[in-house]
């Protein structure tokens, strides 16, 4: 709209623009421009809702970060109960050592084994934990001519070797009087 001595005249509406003016025609005050909005800019979500895809991307991100998360806590639930089961094997191991040790039939008055009296040992005279499923009690002698013999034995040995748990002593074993020689006893539980 133009003003023009004293009359408002109106500009087309296709030039978007409005001109504010003084009594005189030649003395413009200020110009203001509208502008259209460009058809072929995409327009602005007001409330945040995005397409099917944005979506989608953020479901997947959410899925990963889920199965992250649960992978996590499966691997360390098993390592937890793997670390728990060898250390009561450990400890069973050793609570058969002990049993084997302080056996008084087994050994001397002066705290020799005698190998005399190692065939009397049988898995009865022992108590075994609930969790293990097999065991294996062995000396094996330092000495060239020897081999290890069993003492008791229970069990298959597994073929998974990581199972396998040992507890040791060493001990001196009484061949006759004039024959003593060193040794240790082995456990292995599985």
């Amino acid at each position: 709209m133009r003003i023009h001595d004293g009359k408002s005249i109106q500009s087309p509406p296709d030039s978007g623009i409005v001109q504010r003016g003084s009594r005189s025609s030649l003395a413009t005050v200020s110009v203001s421009r509208v502008i259209k909005p460009d058809g072929s800019r995409r327009p602005k979500s007001v409330n945040g809702v995005g397409g099917f895809f944005d979506s989608f991307l953020v479901m997947i991100v959410v899925t990963l970060g889920i199965m992250l998360v649960t992978g996590a806590l499966s691997v360390t639930t098993s390592e937890l109960s793997k670390r728990n089961r060898g250390e009561s094997l450990d400890a069973a191991g050793q609570d058969l050592l002990d049993q084997v040790l302080s056996n008084e039939s087994l050994f001397t008055q002066d705290g020799l084994m005698d190998l005399t009296m190692v065939k009397a040992v049988s898995s009865s005279s022992l108590t075994v934990e609930s969790n293990v499923l097999g065991y294996r009690i062995m000396v094996t002698e330092v000495h060239p001519s020897s081999a290890p013999f069993t003492l008791v034995a229970s069990g298959s040995i597994p073929v998974d070797l990581e199972e396998l748990h040992t507890a040791r002593m060493p001990i001196n074993v009484q061949h006759t009087n004039a024959d003593v020689r060193a040794a240790i006893v082995t456990v292995w539980v599985w």
